[in-house]
Protein backbone atom coordinates (compact mmCIF):
# COMPACT_ATOMS: atom_id res chain seq x y z
CA UNK A 1 0.00 0.00 0.00
CA UNK A 2 1.08 2.97 -0.60
CA UNK A 3 0.50 6.86 0.79
CA UNK A 4 -1.04 9.34 -2.12
CA UNK A 5 0.99 12.74 -1.26
CA UNK A 6 -0.62 15.70 -1.31
CA UNK A 7 0.11 16.84 -5.18
CA UNK A 8 0.38 20.54 -4.69
CA UNK A 9 3.09 19.78 -2.36
CA UNK A 10 5.85 22.24 -3.01
CA UNK A 11 3.86 23.73 -6.24
CA UNK A 12 2.92 27.11 -5.43
CA UNK A 13 -1.14 27.47 -5.89
CA UNK A 14 -1.80 27.00 -9.77
CA UNK A 15 0.14 30.35 -11.29
CA UNK A 16 -2.16 31.27 -14.27
CA UNK A 17 -0.36 31.77 -17.42
CA UNK A 18 -1.74 33.92 -20.30
CA UNK A 19 -1.24 31.90 -23.64
CA UNK A 20 -0.37 33.84 -26.52
CA UNK A 21 -0.28 32.38 -30.67
CA UNK A 22 0.63 35.63 -31.89
CA UNK A 23 1.17 39.21 -31.02
CA UNK A 24 0.60 41.50 -33.54
CA UNK A 25 2.64 45.48 -33.75
CA UNK A 26 3.04 48.14 -36.15
CA UNK A 27 6.27 47.89 -38.31
CA UNK A 28 8.20 50.91 -36.99
CA UNK A 29 6.79 51.65 -33.73
CA UNK A 30 8.11 51.54 -30.44
CA UNK A 31 5.40 52.34 -29.42
CA UNK A 32 2.55 49.51 -29.44
CA UNK A 33 -0.59 48.33 -28.48
CA UNK A 34 -0.17 44.76 -26.76
CA UNK A 35 -2.57 43.67 -24.09
CA UNK A 36 -0.80 41.57 -21.13
CA UNK A 37 -2.13 40.87 -17.74
CA UNK A 38 -1.87 39.30 -14.87
CA UNK A 39 -4.88 37.03 -14.39
CA UNK A 40 -6.57 38.07 -10.76
CA UNK A 41 -6.30 34.75 -8.94
CA UNK A 42 -2.62 35.05 -9.33
CA UNK A 43 -0.74 35.44 -5.53
CA UNK A 44 2.09 36.64 -7.66
CA UNK A 45 3.77 39.72 -9.48
CA UNK A 46 4.41 38.86 -13.03
CA UNK A 47 7.02 40.74 -14.74
CA UNK A 48 6.71 40.25 -18.71
CA UNK A 49 9.85 40.04 -21.42
CA UNK A 50 9.97 39.72 -25.11
CA UNK A 51 13.04 38.19 -25.96
CA UNK A 52 13.89 37.49 -29.96
CA UNK A 53 15.42 33.84 -29.96
CA UNK A 54 17.11 34.28 -33.28
CA UNK A 55 18.72 37.28 -32.24
CA UNK A 56 19.22 36.61 -29.02
CA UNK A 57 17.68 40.01 -28.14
CA UNK A 58 14.85 41.32 -25.08
CA UNK A 59 13.12 43.69 -26.80
CA UNK A 60 10.64 44.57 -24.01
CA UNK A 61 10.66 44.23 -20.16
CA UNK A 62 7.53 45.07 -18.43
CA UNK A 63 7.21 46.77 -14.95
CA UNK A 64 6.12 44.45 -12.30
CA UNK A 65 2.47 44.06 -12.88
CA UNK A 66 0.16 43.37 -9.89
CA UNK A 67 -2.97 40.50 -9.79
CA UNK A 68 -5.50 41.61 -12.15
CA UNK A 69 -3.88 44.67 -13.48
CA UNK A 70 -3.70 44.89 -17.53
CA UNK A 71 -0.94 46.76 -19.77
CA UNK A 72 -2.51 48.00 -22.92
CA UNK A 73 0.30 50.13 -24.32
CA UNK A 74 3.93 48.98 -23.90
CA UNK A 75 7.16 50.44 -25.71
CA UNK A 76 9.76 48.17 -27.22
CA UNK A 77 13.39 48.82 -26.91
CA UNK A 78 13.64 48.73 -30.71
CA UNK A 79 10.80 49.38 -33.63
CA UNK A 80 10.52 46.03 -35.78
CA UNK A 81 10.44 45.59 -39.39
CA UNK A 82 8.00 44.46 -41.21
CA UNK A 83 7.82 40.58 -41.03
CA UNK A 84 7.22 37.63 -39.01
CA UNK A 85 9.33 36.38 -35.94
CA UNK A 86 9.62 33.76 -33.55
CA UNK A 87 9.20 35.31 -29.82
CA UNK A 88 9.45 34.21 -26.51
CA UNK A 89 6.98 35.80 -23.89
CA UNK A 90 9.16 35.28 -20.89
CA UNK A 91 6.62 35.59 -17.06
CA UNK A 92 9.28 36.16 -14.00
CA UNK A 93 6.92 36.12 -11.08
CA UNK A 94 7.72 37.58 -7.59
CA UNK A 95 5.82 36.97 -4.34
CA UNK A 96 3.11 40.04 -3.12
CA UNK A 97 4.94 40.53 -0.68
CA UNK A 98 7.59 43.17 0.91
CA UNK A 99 10.52 40.72 0.22
CA UNK A 100 9.24 40.03 -3.95
CA UNK A 101 11.05 36.56 -3.69
CA UNK A 102 11.23 35.31 -6.98
CA UNK A 103 9.20 32.45 -7.89
CA UNK A 104 9.17 29.77 -11.07
CA UNK A 105 8.01 31.48 -14.14
CA UNK A 106 7.22 30.44 -17.54
CA UNK A 107 7.80 30.79 -21.09
CA UNK A 108 5.78 30.51 -23.74
CA UNK A 109 6.84 30.88 -27.57
CA UNK A 110 4.53 32.41 -29.91
CA UNK A 111 4.76 34.57 -33.29
CA UNK A 112 5.39 38.50 -33.37
CA UNK A 113 3.85 39.65 -36.51
CA UNK A 114 4.76 42.91 -37.31
CA UNK A 115 2.28 44.38 -39.85
CA UNK A 116 3.32 47.50 -42.42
Amino acid sequence: FFDKEDQAGGVSAGIQIPGYKSITIPAGKTDVSVELMNPEENEVYFQISFYLPDTDETIYTSKLIRPGQHLYEITLEKAMEAGEYPLTVKYDTFTADEDMTPRNGAEVNCTLVVKE
